[in-house]
């Protein structure tokens, strides 16, 4: 309770001595235990940390579940390690769009537009229960903007709506009209601005 707290609360190296005064005193891990951990190195991004508790997983038997393999899946791809996050993922029976949200949060981070979309063309092939999320698109439009792809981004913004039915937060707005001012679209970003406000008044 009191690591999922620090967690909770962004006190993650709080969280990391919990833990390790908990293994000194001998007490077994549950799966939730060990996603807030993992979480907390994510957030660190303290990837030595993280592959002890990934061993920590895999010796409790705990890799195959779904949660706790997203988890671990996260963690490397915060840490940037992102072949050994597909590895991972790959061994999840059941992929969930956390999973696949934490495969396009680390490439977007490593500033590889293209893997972002691939890895989120794959997921609307293979779908399953996966489906995407406010933080899929956010993980999308924010690669778009990186790399200006206008086009790309004012599709995805609009499928967002239009296909999955997600009503766009602040967020997604700051990033397309970040977007739309780096590449002088102006115009449009002044429409989205009056539309975010719009939106934001209901």
């Amino acid at each position: 309770a009191i690591i999922g707290a620090c967690t909770r609360n962004d006190l993650n190296e709080k969280a990391l001595c919990f833990f390790y005064n908990m293994q000194k005193e001998a007490f077994e891990p549950s799966p939730v235990t060990l996603v807030n951990v993992l979480k907390a190195c994510s957030a660190l991004e303290f990837l030595d940390n993280g592959r002890v508790i990934h061993a920590l997983v895999v010796e409790e038997g705990f890799e195959f579940g779904t949660i706790i393999g997203s988890a671990v899946t996260n963690m490397y791809a915060k840490c940037g390690a992102l072949e050994r996050a597909h590895e991972v993922f790959d061994l999840i029976p059941l992929q969930s769009v956390v999973s696949w949200n934490a495969l396009m949060s680390g490439y977007a981070q490593l500033g590889d537009a293209q893997k972002v979309f691939d890895v989120f063309n794959k997921m609307i092939e293979e779908q399953g229960t996966a489906m995407p999320d406010s933080v899929t698109f956010l993980n999308l439009l924010n690669v778009s903007c990186h790399d200006g792809l206008v086009k790309e981004g004012k599709r995805m913004l609009s499928n967002m709506e239009k296909v999955y039915f997600l009503t766009p937060e602040v967020e997604h707005y700051t990033c397309m009209v970040d977007l739309f001012s780096r590449t002088g679209h102006f115009g449009e970003a002044l429409v989205l601005i009056e539309k975010a406000m719009i939106s934001s008044n209901h």
